[in-house]
């Protein structure tokens, strides 16, 4: 995790004494930041360290209300949301994969931030457990909107989904 940090620290470094890049400067940080948030989950310990790391990045690098981690069935790991059976295809209609925007009935993934959430991403998770679900929750109503572009979200959700299932597998 701490070389990590330093790689992002010489891009950025780098990044800001070097006059003209092939590509734009704003993409590079968000590639450098997107990585050193990838790495930095890696590290978890186990399903709730995810969780309180999901939480911690969406708070910290995305400056966002909250991260939470939702999983359908009986129990959920500590740290994440139990979710009644059917929640997500309910919460993503028309089996979509990630949604972008408002639904009343997440604010529930946000525990006690749910009172201050304005807009969500929400991206289905497939996990041996059970669906799960991965949230992002934004106080801007306009944080998260449908005709933004949903990359980063689904990349987000697919590194989180392979590392709960490497947890809850061990």
């Amino acid at each position: 995790e701490h070389k990590g940090d330093s790689l992002t620290h010489d891009i950025v470094r780098k990044l800001n004494t070097t006059f003209i890049t092939p590509i734009d400067r704003e993409d590079i940080l968000a590639l450098a930041s997107s990585l050193d948030d990838v790495i930095d989950l890696i590290d978890a310990a186990g399903p709730a360290d995810l969780a309180l790391r999901l939480d911690e990045i969406a708070r910290a690098r995305f400056g966002l209300q909250a991260g939470a981690l939702g999983l359908e069935g009986p129990e959920a790991p500590e740290g994440w949301r139990r979710l009644p059976p059917g929640a997500i295809a309910q919460l993503l209609e028309d089996d979509a994969d990630l949604l972008l925007g408002f639904r009343a009935t997440a604010l529930g993934l946000f525990g006690d931030q749910a009172p201050f959430i304005r807009s969500m991403a929400l991206a289905r998770l497939d996990l041996p457990g059970g669906p799960g679900l991965m949230g992002f929750g934004s106080g801007d109503p306009e944080g998260f909107t449908p005709d933004m572009g949903p990359e980063l979200v689904a990349f987000m959700a697919r590194v989180t989904e392979r590392l709960a299932r490497r947890l809850t597998a061990a």
